[in-house]
């Protein structure tokens, strides 16, 4: 199962992933608080495609305060300029399978068969795990990729407090 709070952080990575199929993934970070998770994120370049590895350790239980935000910003004349951005939106009590959002439909259905994640909140310390995840370049949302370079943010905020923050930035041709 999906875990609700890390679902920010992985929406985040499919958006980069999502366009590699005419795009390539020319730089990413990855910030945490260690007082509340370890965290060990592998990209991998295959064929056609990325697979993504990531390795988390939560130390701290999180009750259903936990929140996630995404900007998306595309490069223009130099710098980059916000295209989208989601506010900060509640994650525990989402079933994302159920979204009216077809990417969040598809990352929490496919993570599911890469992943040890859960859904139910609180999210109990332990040792998560997502292993060989990539995203199908036939799929629907590839069509609407445009040109560009795109950076990708994703915070997720255990009450109010940044714990998690990966940027990505993205070449689409």
């Amino acid at each position: 199962m999906l875990s609700n709070w890390i679902v920010p952080v992985l929406v985040g990575l499919c958006c980069a992933v999502l366009l590699e199929a005419s795009v390539r993934i020319t730089n990413y970070t990855d910030e945490w608080d260690p007082k509340y998770l370890d965290v060990d994120l592998r990209v991998r370049r295959l064929d056609k495609t990325t697979a993504i590895d990531f390795d988390l350790d939560l130390k701290q239980e999180l009750d259903k305060n936990v929140e996630y935000d995404v900007r998306l910003c595309k490069r223009t004349a130099g710098k980059y300029h916000q295209m989208m951005y989601t506010g900060k939106q509640q994650l525990c009590g989402k079933d994302l399978r159920r979204s009216r959002n077809l990417l969040d439909r598809y990352i929490a259905s496919e993570l599911v068969k890469h992943s040890n994640l859960t859904t139910r909140c609180p999210i109990r310390t332990g040792h998560y795990e997502v292993r060989n995840f990539e995203i199908d370049d036939r799929h629907l949302m590839m069509s609407v990729v445009p040109s560009g370079e795109f950076q990708i943010e994703v915070g997720v905020y255990h009450r109010g407090k940044e714990i998690k923050k990966n940027r990505w930035f993205v070449t689409a041709t």
